[in-house]
């Protein structure tokens, strides 16, 4: 029998190297109906873990309770178990007016306002999520036709200071601090993706955060209406079967497509890093025109120097 971790009381085989990262132990089970033969297999403190399996490949959904310090547990004990890839799963306020209730956000980063954090890199080191695994949130919520944004997000110790609570001894304080951010294109503010984040980056791990907006942190508003969580979860599910495919070919090239906001004519260059294995070209061309043309931006030219080649480049002339 193999030896459990003490927080999660998970051992070696009770979970895959894919994870679901809520923070709500109730919704864990929520998760698990998405997977195959999902079955629970430990629940400890605000640690829940099911495991079962997205089309042949083996998933777990594990809680991390709310908040960093938590998190940087859930994360380091799964890591020792054999887990290495973990996409956050939450929900969180907007501070920005063009993310709406119900839209989905994806965190290319997070500001370190928490306190986990800091106590595991110096300040300034950004707390930045795994670029493969952020471009397969992005693939997959394009593909399922969600509304969705790239970006920046906060990540905070105090959920009531979203409050517009005079009371609070540093209500003016935050209050510019909202604003700052606003300014800045922080997208939304959440509680965990801090601590995942960094324990990754140190850990070499890999990974990713994808957020439900169902308050308005920029309003005062923390919770309206619990909406696009389904969404969500549908949107990492399919996550987890783009990275999966990649890890099982060695095809790692990830879709570099941050979004194409076009405007104007004109051409664009996509370059994508180095490919590591014969025959991943023509396999990388495939996937990209295929989100390019569901994006409705039509691929004109294409060029590949040769099929083993180590660099695959696109040039694009969108119509206008």
């Amino acid at each position: 029998m193999s030896k459990k971790e003490y927080h999660i009381q998970l051992g070696k085989g009770d979970v895959g190297r894919y994870v679901l990262l809520p923070g709500d132990p109730g919704r864990v089970p929520k998760i698990a109906a998405f997977l195959k033969d999902a079955k629970p297999v430990a629940q400890n403190r605000e640690y829940t873990t099911y495991t079962g399996f997205v089309d042949d490949i083996k998933v777990s959904v594990t809680s991390t309770g709310i908040g960093c310090p938590s998190a940087a547990i859930a994360v380091e004990e799964l890591a020792r178990i054999g887990a290495d890839t973990f996409i956050r799963v939450g929900t969180a306020g907007t501070l920005q007016t063009n993310v709406g209730l119900g839209d989905l956000v994806i965190s290319t980063a997070t500001v370190r306002d928490d306190g986990t954090s800091k106590q595991y890199m110096p300040v300034s080191v950004p707390a930045v999520a795994d670029f493969h695994l952020t471009m397969a949130l992005w693939e997959a919520a394009k593909k399922l036709g969600h509304k969705v944004h790239l970006g920046v997000t906060q990540t905070k110790d105090a959920f009531y200071t979203e409050e517009n609570d005079p009371s609070l001894p540093r209500y003016e304080e935050i209050q510019l601090e909202w604003k700052g951010y606003q300014k800045a294109n922080v997208l939304a503010s959440s509680m965990e993706s801090a601590a995942i984040f960094s324990v990754a980056m140190i850990r070499r791990l890999r990974a990713a955060e994808i957020l439900a907006i169902i308050g308005s942190t920029f309003t005062g508003e923390m919770i309206v209406k619990k909406v696009g969580i389904d969404e969500m979860i549908q949107t990492a599910i399919e996550a987890i079967r783009i990275i999966a495919s990649r890890d099982k070919t060695g095809n790692d090239c990830s879709i570099a497509i941050l979004y194409l906001n076009l405007f104007g004519q004109g051409e664009i260059l996509i370059g994508l890093e180095k490919l590591r294995r014969h025959g991943a070209c023509q396999r990388a061309a495939h996937e990209i025109e295929e989100v390019l043309l569901h994006d409705g931006i039509p691929v004109l030219f294409r060029h590949v120097e040769d099929p083993c080649a180590s660099e695959l480049v696109l040039i694009l002339r969108p119509w206008v």
